[in-house]
């Protein structure tokens, strides 16, 4: 006897009851969705299809997570402020795009750039030009 349009197997679709719907946006901070669908009794795929047909899922699930990276992101600025030196560096790199980098090394490329720039300018135009001509052919064979 078929069932209900909505599964492949011709079985009715798969719903959750409002008491799961809760639990959706509870324990979306928590779980993954593999470990979601384990916890209720379905397959990974399957709990995608949920969220797919069912926008309030999906928005349950999305709420809960963002709700938590929030309250994360919270205790990370608050001690980031308070002076902790690994909260504050994990928060500029990764909100400021702030990055350590070893200064020498970066003067360094500095400096031999601006040389290499320096050399150039004393070098007469035709024999600029002349060396980009040979290194052209160079390249072209």
């Amino acid at each position: 006897m078929p069932g209900k349009k909505g599964s492949p197997h011709g079985l009715p679709a798969k719903t959750l009851t409002d008491a799961q719907r809760i639990e959706v946006e509870a324990l979306s901070a928590y779980l993954s969705t593999a470990q979601m669908a384990d916890y209720f009794g379905i397959g990974r795929a399957t709990f995608f299809r949920l969220m797919e047909r069912d926008k309030d899922i999906a928005g349950r699930y999305k709420r809960g997570k963002s709700k938590a990276i929030g309250k994360v992101a919270q205790g990370l600025v608050l001690k980031a402020i308070a002076g902790d030196t690994a909260s504050s560096i994990f928060f500029l790199k990764t909100r400021a795009r702030w990055r350590e980098t070893d200064r020498t090394a970066e003067r360094e490329q500095r400096e031999a750039r601006a040389a290499a720039r320096a050399d150039l300018a004393d070098i007469p135009l035709n024999e600029l030009e002349a060396m980009v001509a040979a290194e052209k052919a160079r390249r072209a064979k």
